[in-house]
């Protein structure tokens, strides 16, 4: 019995979560533009209803300091809704993986993600943001 209960408690929570950040839009955005995204933080897209918002950061990338195999990756995860529809995706920082998708006719492409990571210094997730070029 308790353990339906507490799964309910923690789906309320996330979606709770959920709409305090996408709470924190700012003013339109033209397409033709790029734009940075702190994460939790939506933007509004000029056109009917389109909003895309960052919803986290998994940042692989090798450390300035330190000597890697490979120079890493970074993902963004964005949610953008065109009215009622909502579409989720990644974008990469790595060259060999998807750096933009399609979306309702608009090209959406991830062009850095910030802060670059230092060895032996560690990034609160709130601490990202993302570059994005929204084109047609």
């Amino acid at each position: 019995m308790k353990k339906p209960f507490i799964i309910f408690l923690f789906i309320l929570l996330i979606g709770c979560s959920k709409e305090d950040s996408q709470a924190n839009s700012t003013a339109d955005l033209e397409v033709g533009e790029s734009t940075t995204l702190d994460y939790g933080q939506c933007h509004s897209i000029t056109g009917p209803d389109l909003r895309i918002c960052l919803d986290s950061i998994s940042d692989s990338r090798c450390p300035d300091g330190s000597t890697c195999v490979w120079e890493g990756d970074a993902i963004a995860s964005f949610t953008f809704r065109s009215g009622t529809e909502t579409n989720s995706f990644s974008l990469h920082t790595y060259r060999n993986y998807r750096q933009d998708t399609i979306i309702n006719g608009l090209k959406i492409e991830l062009l850095e993600v910030t802060p670059y990571p230092v060895l032996n210094t560690r990034i609160d997730p709130k601490d990202y943001s993302a570059e994005l070029l929204i084109s047609n």
